[in-house]
């Protein structure tokens, strides 16, 4: 059962391991962004939360945001409270910047940050947080699980030919000759 799991966890290893490679190629040219924007409170059209997870240049960008408060469409973006069904979005490649950073090194960042969004409401309230997420730190940690499925592998095989006295390299059969293999010519 274990080894079944562990099977699987690789496969899926291996599939997000394809994903990552891809996103980082493609983040050179376009921006993908998974978009969500709801209301805060159901009826309530001030309130809105934006949840988006982007793939950009070098990096996996997950950022929630949002404005309570009244006062209009959210921020300088124009943004209104949408379906609350998720949205696919594609544009040019582009890098997020952000003006506060609690964290930034290596590609990692992390940070967020409140403020009024202007001196004629401040009964308006923005708020955005974020982390960003470098695509070499995904592929090394979607490789794990499928190098080590194959390293597992590997063993189980050598394990089985040395106790079926086979040869190690090409698999023949030495019981006629344990010393050297006829077939591809490995000592044993």
């Amino acid at each position: 059962m274990k080894r079944w799991l562990f099977n699987i966890a690789a496969i899926l290893s291996l599939l997000l391991l394809l994903a990552t490679c891809f996103l980082w190629v493609r983040g050179h040219w376009r921006m993908d962004m998974l978009s969500n924007n709801s209301a805060a409170q159901p009826g309530d059209p001030d309130s809105i939360r934006v949840t988006t997870l982007s793939s950009t240049i070098n990096q996996v960008n997950f950022i929630r945001s949002g404005s309570d408060g009244p006062g209009g469409p959210w921020g300088s973006y124009g943004v209104t409270a949408g379906d609350g069904c998720w949205h696919l979005v594609t544009i040019g490649a582009s890098w997020h910047v952000f003006d506060e950073y609690s964290f930034s090194h290596l590609g990692f960042a992390w940070g967020s940050y409140g403020h009024a969004f202007s001196k004629a409401n401040p009964l308006k309230q923005d708020f955005q947080w974020f982390v960003w997420i470098p695509n070499w730190f995904l592929a090394i940690l979607f490789s794990v699980a499928p190098v080590l499925w194959l390293r597992s592998h590997w063993n189980a095989q050598r394990r089985y030919r040395l106790a079926h006295n086979l040869c190690l390299t090409c698999g023949y059969d030495l019981r006629a000759s344990p010393e050297i293999c006829p077939e591809c010519g490995a000592v044993r």
